[in-house]
Protein backbone atom coordinates (compact mmCIF):
# COMPACT_ATOMS: atom_id res chain seq x y z
CA UNK A 1 0.00 0.00 0.00
CA UNK A 2 1.31 3.46 -0.99
CA UNK A 3 0.17 6.99 0.67
CA UNK A 4 0.75 10.12 -1.07
CA UNK A 5 0.29 13.38 0.00
CA UNK A 6 -0.34 16.21 -2.43
CA UNK A 7 -0.29 20.19 -2.33
CA UNK A 8 0.43 22.45 0.61
CA UNK A 9 -1.82 20.33 2.83
CA UNK A 10 0.65 17.64 3.04
CA UNK A 11 1.88 18.13 5.97
CA UNK A 12 -0.75 18.81 8.15
CA UNK A 13 -2.86 15.44 6.12
CA UNK A 14 0.65 13.49 7.78
CA UNK A 15 0.72 14.75 11.20
CA UNK A 16 -3.30 13.27 11.33
CA UNK A 17 -2.30 10.33 9.65
CA UNK A 18 0.62 9.78 12.45
CA UNK A 19 -2.06 11.02 15.59
CA UNK A 20 -4.48 8.40 13.82
CA UNK A 21 -1.92 5.52 13.55
CA UNK A 22 -1.05 6.63 17.30
CA UNK A 23 -4.30 7.09 18.93
CA UNK A 24 -6.69 5.21 16.45
CA UNK A 25 -9.06 8.12 15.59
CA UNK A 26 -8.48 10.87 13.07
CA UNK A 27 -8.28 14.60 14.39
CA UNK A 28 -10.42 17.39 13.47
CA UNK A 29 -9.50 19.01 10.23
CA UNK A 30 -10.92 22.42 11.34
CA UNK A 31 -11.47 24.55 14.60
CA UNK A 32 -15.38 24.26 13.61
CA UNK A 33 -18.14 21.74 12.59
CA UNK A 34 -20.77 21.41 10.18
CA UNK A 35 -21.10 24.31 8.11
CA UNK A 36 -18.18 26.58 9.20
CA UNK A 37 -16.04 23.56 8.54
CA UNK A 38 -17.52 23.19 5.21
CA UNK A 39 -16.87 26.65 4.62
CA UNK A 40 -13.21 27.00 6.06
CA UNK A 41 -12.37 23.82 3.84
CA UNK A 42 -13.73 25.04 0.56
CA UNK A 43 -12.76 28.67 0.44
CA UNK A 44 -8.82 28.12 -0.19
CA UNK A 45 -9.40 26.30 -3.99
CA UNK A 46 -12.80 27.53 -4.99
CA UNK A 47 -13.15 29.69 -8.15
CA UNK A 48 -16.08 31.57 -9.72
CA UNK A 49 -17.60 31.41 -11.78
CA UNK A 50 -18.80 27.88 -11.44
CA UNK A 51 -21.74 25.77 -11.97
CA UNK A 52 -22.66 23.02 -9.73
CA UNK A 53 -20.93 19.88 -11.61
CA UNK A 54 -17.60 22.17 -11.64
CA UNK A 55 -17.80 22.89 -7.79
CA UNK A 56 -18.76 19.20 -7.16
CA UNK A 57 -15.72 18.22 -9.39
CA UNK A 58 -13.37 20.85 -8.35
CA UNK A 59 -13.80 20.18 -3.94
CA UNK A 60 -16.11 17.69 -3.64
CA UNK A 61 -13.06 15.43 -2.45
CA UNK A 62 -12.20 18.00 0.22
CA UNK A 63 -12.94 16.40 3.53
CA UNK A 64 -14.39 18.51 6.43
CA UNK A 65 -15.74 18.29 9.95
CA UNK A 66 -19.53 17.36 10.03
CA UNK A 67 -19.37 16.86 13.68
CA UNK A 68 -16.45 16.32 16.75
CA UNK A 69 -16.38 12.54 15.68
CA UNK A 70 -17.60 12.37 12.02
CA UNK A 71 -15.76 13.65 9.03
CA UNK A 72 -17.69 13.92 5.29
CA UNK A 73 -16.91 14.53 1.96
CA UNK A 74 -17.92 17.86 0.68
CA UNK A 75 -19.38 16.18 -2.36
CA UNK A 76 -22.41 14.40 0.49
CA UNK A 77 -23.36 18.34 1.15
CA UNK A 78 -22.42 19.95 -2.69
CA UNK A 79 -24.78 17.58 -3.98
CA UNK A 80 -27.38 18.83 -2.37
CA UNK A 81 -27.29 22.15 -4.31
CA UNK A 82 -29.43 23.53 -6.58
CA UNK A 83 -27.85 23.07 -10.89
CA UNK A 84 -27.16 26.90 -11.06
CA UNK A 85 -24.19 28.40 -11.95
CA UNK A 86 -22.46 30.55 -8.80
CA UNK A 87 -20.88 33.56 -9.26
CA UNK A 88 -18.96 34.17 -6.48
CA UNK A 89 -18.10 32.21 -2.62
CA UNK A 90 -20.96 33.97 -0.63
CA UNK A 91 -23.53 33.02 -3.07
CA UNK A 92 -22.19 29.17 -2.70
CA UNK A 93 -22.20 29.26 1.38
CA UNK A 94 -26.17 30.87 1.06
CA UNK A 95 -27.16 27.42 -1.22
CA UNK A 96 -25.46 25.80 0.76
CA UNK A 97 -26.87 27.18 4.21
CA UNK A 98 -30.17 26.51 2.77
CA UNK A 99 -29.63 22.66 1.78
CA UNK A 100 -27.11 21.81 4.75
CA UNK A 101 -29.78 20.12 6.96
CA UNK A 102 -31.73 18.69 3.98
Amino acid sequence: MILAFHSVTMYRDAARLVKFKREGRFPRITGSTGLPSLREVLQTDARFPATKHQVIERLGWKVFDMTDQRRNHASEILSKLPDKTYMNFEELMTDLAKSFSK
